[in-house]
Parts: C-alpha cells; sequence; structure tokens
C-alpha cells in the first residue's frame, strides 16, 4: 500500500490507441428533447430507430434524466442524421452534441440545435456567400451556405445552415442594406422548426 502523498498524486494513463473505444466516441453523440415532460422512452426509441433508418443499428440508453447517448454503428448512418436535423419526437426538438474524447457524455451542455434557414425577400444582388455568413452569425454561428440550392435566381429564397442557442428566441425577421443602398427586410424560415 502507498503513502498517502501517492494516492493524491494522480494517475497518468499512457494513449494505448484504443480503436474500439475511439470508435464508440466518433460513433456517437448525446441528446436531448426539448421538453419539461418526461420522454416515452421505449416509444421515442423505436420511432427514431424507425425514421432514421441506420443501416447498422442505433443504440439508445438513457445516460441521465431527460439526456440519451446516441450511439451509431456505422459513419455514414452517424453522419445523415446530424447532417439532416433537427430532429423530433413528439413536436419536441432534439437537441445534440457530437462527443469528443475528454467530454463526459452527461455533462456536455445541450444549448444548441443546428438548423437550416431560408432566408426569404432576399435582394438579388444580395446572394452570396459572403452575405449568408454575415447573416447567420447575426442569428447564430454560421455553420455552411447551400451553394448549390443558391446558384439559382429562380430560387425564391437563400439557404444558409446556423447553430442557434435554444435560450434565445428566433428572430423573424432582419433589416439589411449594402452600403450606400437603401434598408430592405428579409424573412427567415427555420427549417423543421417552424
Amino acid at each position: 500500500m502507498g503513502s498517502l502523498e501517492e494516492d493524491l498524486e494522480g494517475l497518468i494513463i499512457k494513449d494505448g490507441n484504443d480503436a474500439g473505444t475511439s470508435n464508440l466516441v466518433n460513433l456517437s453523440f448525446v441528446g436531448r428533447f426539448l421538453t419539461d415532460r418526461p420522454i416515452r422512452a421505449h416509444i421515442m426509441k423505436n420511432r427514431m430507430a424507425s425514421i432514421w433508418g441506420p443501416g447498422k443499428g442505433v443504440s439508445i440508453p438513457k445516460i441521465k434524466p431527460w439526456v440519451f447517448l446516441f450511439q451509431f454503428y456505422h459513419p455514414l448512418d452517424l453522419k445523415r442524421v446530424l447532417d439532416n436535423g433537427p430532429w423530433n419526437f413528439e413536436n419536441n426538438i432534439l437537441i445534440v452534441s457530437k462527443i469528443f474524447e475528454s467530454d463526459i457524455p452527461k455533462d456536455i451542455p445541450l444549448n444548441h440545435v443546428d438548423v437550416w434557414v431560408q432566408v426569404h425577400n432576399f435582394p438579388a444582388g444580395f446572394i452570396s456567400q459572403n452575405i449568408g455568413e454575415h447573416l447567420g452569425n447575426s442569428l447564430g454561428t454560421f455553420l455552411d451556405y447551400d451553394s448549390k440550392h443558391n446558384a439559382s435566381l429562380r430560387k425564391s429564397y437563400m439557404r444558409i445552415h446556423i447553430k442557434k442557442d435554444i435560450r434565445s428566441p428566433l428572430q423573424k425577421d432582419k433589416k439589411i442594406k449594402k452600403q450606400g443602398g437603401e434598408w430592405k427586410t428579409v424573412t427567415f424560415k427555420y427549417e423543421k422548426i417552424g
């Protein structure tokens, strides 16, 4: 038995590059539904697995009240779910966060949702990635610009992807203008939210 001093020092663990553990982390996220009511976990697990249709399956254990671990078994299944969110169950949005190796899953804050935003009433001369980034950062944190969708003037809106803090309200519109130009009001529609 070591001395008290040795017991208080701590333990340094050499990185063994454990592929199994790394795979668990890389193929998982934590999530909670935006509700104060209990979630019927057994129904939610079946419904989400059915909607997502992962080729290799998904495991969804509860890790604390209202918080679940979503573990996939193939990277394409995980990517498809994360790229096509936000998801909901019984009209409650699923807020997710990827897990990193240094994270304690039950302690990961779940306050942001990644959402595609349609920007309507947008003047044709304003459609650019640079302006999309400025708008995205004014609504939350800009993540992506849908260059394929936004490449056509026939489209009636511009699409941008943002990370939105759920603790702040959704903005419905915003006045914008180019230097020396007139003010225009653009409106926002948050896909799969409202």
